[in-house]
């Protein structure tokens, strides 16, 4: 099964998605854990700026991260599950058919003539009529 996710390219994307989430998130928690405030007399150089600024941008990044990895994961997990369901469907129609061509009988309940019959005996009243 896992070969044949490899080679869905939802599965790919989802798995790019997943580990751009959470490198994203342990470079903004690293950030945040090296930041020691800032100080400064007069004013601040431009490289003091973007470092401020650089680090306002990584306190915001954690989370968003960390939701897109998990969700992305989750996605991993249901287009693998949806994968699974339709190969064992397409496994077991090939299956019927192949039971057929070969001679022997396959029976395949059919519910719509016992439908009819119960249509059939109960009288539906159409009127248009108010009493």
């Amino acid at each position: 099964m896992i070969p044949r996710l490899i080679r869905n390219p939802a599965v790919v994307a989802l798995a790019v998605l997943a580990l751009l989430g959470v490198v994203a998130a342990n470079w903004a928690i690293g950030v945040s854990v090296e930041d020691q405030g800032f100080s400064w007399s007069g004013a601040p150089t431009e490289a003091q700026l973007w470092e401020v600024r650089l680090t306002r941008i990584a306190n915001m990044v954690p989370g968003p991260a960390a939701l897109l990895a998990v969700v992305a994961a989750l996605g991993i997990l249901v287009v693998g599950s949806a994968t699974e369901r339709s190969r064992q469907r397409s496994t077991r129609t090939m299956s019927a058919a192949g039971s057929a061509r070969n001679g022997a009988a396959t029976t395949v309940p059919n519910s719509s003539s016992s439908i009819a019959d119960a249509l059939a005996s109960a009288p539906i009243s159409m009127s248009t009529e108010r009493e």
